[in-house]
């Protein structure tokens, strides 16, 4: 079995620093290109490759084996271009050795990627890595760093993420201060809300139905569009009455917050159940249900509205929040009796 020790330089120093390009085929050849090499630049590390598989290519030798070395080169664009260029070396060099299997000489982690190439053309023996000693780990991490900024440059997902939110947050800050923080921290909240509590399908659908509305011209759309404003609506109004508060207690802001904007939130569900009423098929049965989740809401509205009057204002009694469940537990009695029987 015929072997060949390999040595890759995948960048081309040998061609941009003493103008030899590979293949470079035999002892004495990379003899006289490591010793002119070094010369050149003595810090390179493509200079101890070669002396590293001469060294292999005579232990081999001493050993009995029949064995050929050669070393080739890419391009300084390192990538698809150098790449071509190796594999026809390398084809080069396996029509005049008929070498059966590979020792591969490397450098580092940059010129281990074209392992699949070589792979491809003839089997791989043996990997030795040459690197020197104080900068392995250095090169290591170089090299980790490199191949990680390539994954978000290239995948979509990981850009958006790791790119594109930082600069929503930076643009945030930029237009709008500190306040831009605040902005930051409760998308992000309502993120991580959202994904604690799997609410990814149900957002989706949401967006589904819009966009359907939107592409079947229907004024459905334009609903669920004033929805949203009247939620935005509810949010400010409810932060304007915690705003004036004389009270600091987390409970008692709570209630203010709900009782101030509860019946705001339920007029953007009545008018995102008008819009879905509006998409829907003449269909009796889903028109009911549809009839009770809007008696549902109002009945959670009036009784969370009755509980935080109750908390706000305990002197009143319970007489008033006593009333909100009865009358929501007979609301959606009434409800449930009739879609029954429909």
């Amino acid at each position: 079995m015929k072997l060949l020790i390999l040595c890759v330089d995948r960048d081309n120093d040998l061609g941009e620093k003493i103008d030899i390009h590979g293949p470079i085929i035999g002892r004495s050849e990379n003899l006289k290109t490591a010793m002119k090499f070094g010369l050149k630049d003595p810090e390179d590390s493509d200079f101890n490759t070669i002396f590293d598989a001469i060294k292999t290519y005579d232990e081999l030798k001493e050993q009995g084996k029949d064995v050929e070395i050669a070393t080739i080169t890419g391009d300084k664009n390192v990538g698809i271009k150098s790449d071509e260029i190796i594999s026809e070396q390398l084809e080069t060099i396996l029509l005049k050795t008929k070498s059966e299997k590979v020792v591969l000489i490397s450098d580092g982690a940059e010129d281990e990627h074209i392992i699949p190439i070589i792979n491809s053309m003839i089997p791989i023996l043996s990997v030795k890595r040459v690197i020197i000693k104080q900068n392995e780990k250095l090169e290591g991490t170089y090299y980790m760093i490199i191949d990680f900024l390539k994954q978000i440059f290239t995948n979509q997902k990981l850009s958006k993420l790791i790119l594109g939110v930082p600069a929503v947050m930076l643009m945030l800050y930029a237009l709008l201060g500190i306040s831009g923080w605040r902005i930051m921290l409760g998308a992000i909240a309502i993120y991580l809300f959202i994904k604690a509590f799997r609410l990814e399908e149900y957002i989706y659908s949401i967006l589904n139905e819009m966009h359907r509305a939107l592409t079947e011209g229907k004024i459905s759309f334009f609903l669920y569009i004033v929805a949203i404003t009247v939620i935005l609506i509810g949010i400010a109004n409810g932060y304007n009455s915690i705003r004036i508060m004389p009270t600091t207690n987390f409970i008692d802001t709570i209630a203010m917050f709900l009782k101030s904007s509860i019946f705001i939130f339920y007029a953007s569900f009545l008018l995102s159940l008008v819009g879905k009423l509006l998409c829907i098929e003449k269909n009796r049965k889903k028109i009911v249900r549809i009839s009770t989740f809007g008696t549902l809401g109002f009945s959670i509205s009036f009784v969370l509205y009755a509980t935080c009057e109750l908390l706000l204002k305990p002197e009143i009694g319970l007489s008033f929040f006593i009333f909100s469940v009865a009358f929501g537990a007979f609301l959606m009695t009434s409800i449930l009796i009739f879609e029954k029987k429909i």
